[in-house]
């Protein structure tokens, strides 16, 4: 069953039926209603851990569930989207650029999207040239006000700032875009068509509280965890969640694979 467009609100085990009773609020039409699932994959600290978002109460961890840290905290970034026309001349490099503090004092990492593999850009001709900037935690921290920016704008055209001169095609505000809600401009021969930026409060865990093992899986209740705060020592970010997830479905297909 794939059930998309809908908000978890709460997940429950019926030990007598040994099923996960999943309560879902639809986005779109509204109400609520309850499916029934033979498992449960929790992919992020949040589902978990007391907060908000939390689907689960802490009398439902079980024992297994129960090694996850209480207290697991997590950094906050500002993200900025760019994007430049076809044909713009950007300088090229590594597809993921990292910053130490002493090296940038905004900037934490420069990701190259279109030079991933199968992007079909080539050579900057077949379509936009796509970016994502990640700000320090530092630099987040001075910005975010919960789950929002203090002055989306003023970040915006700092952040844009920052990424141009840090590629060597600007330099510090000047060479930013010069408005618009796009925020749009061109400077020498990279032709910025696209800049946005926006809040991430619960971007990266903090690496001392991080799992060493791969995942948390409940055998008896099919139940698990994985994500990125897993996996320390071996990869971080989106390297980490995806290496947790794979373990974890390996992990867990056996349980639902086998004949009841």
């Amino acid at each position: 069953r794939v059930v998309c467009g809908t908000h978890v609100k709460s997940a429950r085990f019926g030990a007598a039926g040994g099923t996960w009773s999943v309560c879902v609020s639809d986005r779109n039409a509204g109400g609520e209603q309850t499916w029934t699932f033979d498992a449960l994959v929790l992919s992020d600290k949040l589902l978990v851990l007391p907060n908000a978002y939390a689907v689960l109460d802490r009398a439902d961890w079980g024992d297994e569930l129960s090694r996850l840290p209480p207290d697991l905290g997590s950094a906050g970034a500002v993200v900025l989207l760019a994007a430049f026309a076809p044909g713009s001349l950007v300088p090229g490099g590594k597809d993921v650029r990292r910053f130490s503090p002493s090296e940038h004092p905004i900037i934490e990492r420069i990701v190259h999207d279109s030079a991933k593999p199968r992007r079909n850009v080539g050579d900057g001709r077949t379509g936009h040239d796509l970016w994502v900037v990640h700000s320090t935690a530092e630099y987040a921290g001075r910005h975010l006000v919960g789950e929002r920016l203090d002055d989306a704008e003023a970040v915006r055209r700092e952040m844009t700032g920052a990424f141009l001169e840090a590629l060597g095609v600007g330099s510090g505000g000047e060479g930013a875009p010069d408005g618009g809600e796009a925020g749009t401009g061109a400077c020498a021969g990279a032709e910025l068509v696209h800049t946005s930026v926006m809040a991430w409060d619960h971007a990266r865990p903090e690496e001392d509280m991080r799992l060493e093992v791969s995942h948390l899986l409940d055998t008896g209740r099919r139940v698990g965890a994985c994500g990125d705060y897993f996996g320390r020592g071996i990869a971080e970010g989106v390297e980490a969640a995806a290496l947790s997830g794979l373990s974890l479905a390996e992990s867990l297909a056996p349980l639902l694979l086998t004949d009841k």
